[in-house]
């Protein structure tokens, strides 16, 4: 039987979710995964090509009924049950049945057959590619996650969804007071007096600072209307730090970013940190500022 786009995703699930014995060979894993599997299941996935979630295949490592393996040559989508078998082009992430926080914009498609005599072949199929993949350690979970953050923070954007954000190296710094005397002049005596009209700004004593794009709000207290969020500029960050030598004041140096039209979604993400500051910045009230990974936003739209 031939599942078009329409009925995939669900068709593939219904599997995945069905009590009995499973065998799946699937390149590519997506976060979301382990929510949804259940049963007594063996899994071969590519976790060495990067574009598998190494942090979705640990979860499944810790699942008694769960066994999984990896082979670096594996791009076949098979998911084998017991009365039924389904070879296809979709994969368990993003691209495949949508199980990452993005939109799928692939058209996927199956062949799904009952036939017991194609469940058997498959099922050797299986069995010999099981025998000839590796059994998953903790040096290749890590060496996986370098790879799979750097390809998922590569990927070109999509226009279209503030999703295709998720997982960059992109944070929303959120502040409430100037830069102090002291740190404006530690930066003009290194970005000279204009350093601002230069395109330089400058975080005072953050000492985790994380490189990559720093959207930046600053949270004004109103008596009347509350606290409000005032978007101030993107920024990026590449490790730039000086220190003063009088004092133990240091500064984090960034270039500013003119961001091209939808490019970081800001009109949506204000939006996100205005209803949702209270949870994604508990001590909004007593703290002065706070730092936000992007993939922390985007779960609230």
């Amino acid at each position: 039987m031939f599942i078009s786009e329409d009925q995939n995703t669900q068709t593939i699930i219904k599997l995945i979710q069905s009590d009995s014995e499973k065998l799946l060979a699937v390149a590519f894993i997506g976060s979301g995964f382990s929510n949804i599997v259940n049963g007594n299941v063996r899994i071969i996935c590519n976790l060495t090509s990067g574009a598998t979630n190494p942090i979705e295949v640990k979860k499944l490592l810790k699942v008694s009924k769960i066994k999984i393996r990896n082979n670096s040559k594996l791009h076949a989508k098979v998911y084998i049950g017991t009365d039924s078998l389904i070879v296809g082009s979709a994969n368990l992430s993003t691209n495949g049945i949508a199980l990452e926080e993005e939109s799928a914009n692939w058209i996927e498609a199956s062949i799904q057959t009952t036939q017991k005599e194609d469940i058997k072949n498959a099922t050797i199929w299986f069995n010999k590619l099981w025998s000839e993949s590796d059994n998953i350690t903790e040096q290749m979970l890590n060496d996986a996650m370098t790879l799979f953050k750097k390809k998922r923070n590569d990927r070109p954007k999509c226009s279209k969804a503030i999703h295709s954000l998720m997982d960059r190296d992109i944070y929303c710094v959120i502040y409430k007071e100037d830069l102090t005397e002291e740190g404006d002049e530690l930066a003009k005596s290194v970005l000279g007096e204009n350093w601002y009209d230069n395109g330089y700004g400058l975080y005072e004593d953050w000492q985790s600072l994380p490189t990559g794009t720093l959207i930046e709000f600053r949270l004004h207290n109103n008596i009347l209307f509350g606290s409000k969020l005032r978007y101030e500029g993107v920024w990026i960050y590449d490790g730039y730090e000086v220190k003063s030598e009088s004092n133990d004041l240091s500064i984090q140096i960034v270039k500013e970013h003119l961001p091209k039209k939808d490019e970081f979604f800001l009109d949506q993400i204000q939006t996100i940190l205005q209803k949702q500051l209270v949870n994604l910045w508990t001590n909004y009230k007593t703290e002065e500022c706070t730092l936000i990974h992007i993939n922390e936003i985007i779960r609230y739209k």
